[in-house]
């Protein structure tokens, strides 16, 4: 994002130009330090990974837009990452993952934006909605419930990806301002994170409820959920979003206050007492590092 630019247009469409030539999220060191040295082994069996694949955006868009090349869909009653990829030949994932960057950026860099932070975000976002949908009334879809959080923000590390400066910029002035990085996201680029991460989704094929949910977890869902029923997931990971940045886990880039919206509550048949119970016992658990949190995190709610 040039400085110089003279209107939001512009700037749009040289977004979604850098947007439109990435191939796939990067992961971080730390992950990766996890997950390679076992792609390497020579019995390897896909399964060994499955909660390192559950604890990074990255690895989940990689091996779930596999499985839907395959025909493979995550809405069935049984499904897991361990089953779904054991079903593939060991050498196919294998060379999906080995196939990501990792990135060599450090995140104490002053040039470019807290990217541990962001992954400690959308593990907090994945458990709290995943906890939403077990006790909420219907019940949800769990594993949905948790993919769809751990992957809402796909768009913003699109957006680190592919202009880490200007995304670093929209942060510090979502944080002078106390507001949505979406709101910064929208003056200065004509389009946010939302719409770039669901044009993303729909590009590597993820689910259609997760492609709602990372596009619509922004928006004004308890108007929507009045015509469109199925925006309950992005509803999900609104009051998942809320309790994250409640809890102080990770860094989303947005400073603005935060109130559960009654209409939550009534959606999901949960009172306030047990938010604060969720709340309360992913607090206690979340350790500060991001390698405990890769294994900690995913599992809270097994």
């Amino acid at each position: 994002m040039s400085e110089n630019v003279p209107n939001a247009a512009i700037s749009s469409r040289q977004v979604e130009l850098a947007i439109s030539r990435l191939k796939c999220l990067s992961t971080l060191p730390c992950v990766a330090s996890l997950y390679i040295p076992k792609l390497t082994k020579p019995q390897f069996q896909p399964s060994v990974i499955s909660d390192i694949i559950e604890s990074d955006p990255a690895l989940a868009v990689r091996v779930l837009s596999l499985l839907s090349s395959r025909g493979m869909s995550m809405f069935d009653r049984r499904f897991s990452i361990a089953n779904a990829v054991d079903k593939l030949p060991a050498n196919e994932i294998r060379d999906a993952l080995l196939s990501l960057e990792v990135t060599g950026i450090q995140d104490n860099s002053e040039l470019v934006p807290d990217r541990k932070g962001l992954l400690k975000h959308n593990l907090a976002v994945a458990c709290y909605a995943k906890a939403i949908a077990d006790c909420s009334s219907p019940q949800m879809d769990t594993q949905l419930a948790y993919f769809a959080g751990l992957l809402h923000d796909i768009g913003k590390s699109a957006l680190i990806e592919t202009m880490p400066r200007s995304f670093l910029r929209i942060a510090e002035q979502a944080k002078k301002e106390k507001t949505n990085c979406r709101a910064v996201e929208l003056k200065h680029m004509g389009l946010d994170h939302t719409l770039i991460g669901k044009r993303l989704a729909e590009k590597w094929q993820l689910p259609d409820l997760i492609t709602l949910s990372i596009w619509l977890h922004h928006s004004m869902t308890d108007t929507i959920l009045r015509d469109m029923p199925e925006a309950r997931i992005a509803a999900v990971i609104q009051l998942a979003d809320y309790l994250a940045r409640q809890s102080g886990i990770g860094n989303s880039g947005s400073f603005d206050f935060l109130e559960p919206s009654e209409a939550w509550m009534i959606e999901f048949g949960i009172d306030s007492e047990q938010l604060k119970l969720i709340h309360q016992s992913l607090v206690k658990i979340a350790p500060s590092g991001c390698a405990e949190l890769l294994y900690l995190l995913p599992q809270y709610l097994a």
